[in-house]
């Protein structure tokens, strides 16, 4: 037997069940989920770095402080990882480094400059909370570049330094973090107790071009950062 047209319409009329409402609204939870997520964990990732690198520069701050000496926040600037560690110095007479464009100096020049560098290296003694390990970074995140009035160039590989002071301050610096998304400045200031972060969207781009994007990027914001400071 056919089902009678008074039949469909209660049908019709009942509306969804509370069973399928809960469904529906956990398949449009999951949808959301997986369009959001994606951008949601880089961003995580991305806040983590900043907060784990601005909580080891006021670390270094005030241990400079306490311990009436001079401290460092040494970076690792490479493609694989962000490495750090924090050091003081035991050398009443250090000579901090000044800036020399290594460009123009000949292969006598080279050599003391190397070893001085080798001299002030050791120099430096790691912090008691920083001698058993490195410190790293979410290995996802970039550190794409440093600089600061000391180095006064963008520094992309190798190590970079900021120097913290026993009467307060510290170097002004510039660091450079970077997700697949987005590149983030910390600038660091002389005499004030707080890091300026902006972001800044790497956008549509092939991944090839990643690396190319990522350090003109890198070098618009240290050349501007520079400027501010002339």
């Amino acid at each position: 037997m056919g089902t009678s047209p008074l039949k469909i319409s209660k049908r019709f009329n009942s509306g969804f069940s509370l069973l399928e409402i809960l469904i529906a609204v956990a398949l449009l939870g999951l949808t959301i989920g997986l369009v959001v997520s994606p951008n949601t964990g880089e961003r995580e990732k991305l806040e983590l770095a900043i907060e784990d690198i601005s909580r080891a520069v006021r670390f270094c701050r005030s241990e400079a402080v306490i311990r009436n000496k001079i401290v460092r926040l040494k970076l690792l600037v490479n493609d694989e990882k962000i490495e750090y560690t924090v050091e003081y110095s035991d050398n009443a007479n250090l000579l901090l480094p000044e800036y020399v464009d290594e460009d123009k100096l000949d292969r006598a020049e080279k050599a003391k400059l190397e070893s001085s560098k080798d001299k002030r290296e050791k120099g430096f003694i790691p912090v008691e909370e920083f001698q058993d390990e490195v410190r790293e970074i979410n290995p996802d995140i970039k550190l794409s570049g440093v600089s600061t009035t000391l180095s006064r160039d963008l520094i992309v590989s190798g190590e970079a330094s900021v120097y913290f002071y026993p009467t307060g301050h510290q170097d002004e610096a510039l660091i450079v973090l970077s997700s697949i998304e987005e590149v983030v400045s910390l600038e660091v200031e002389a005499f004030r107790d707080r890091i300026y972060e902006n972001f800044f969207p790497i956008g549509e781009i092939l991944p090839e071009q990643y690396e190319n994007t990522l350090y003109e990027k890198t070098k618009d914001i240290f050349e501007k950062w520079k400027k501010s400071r002339e």
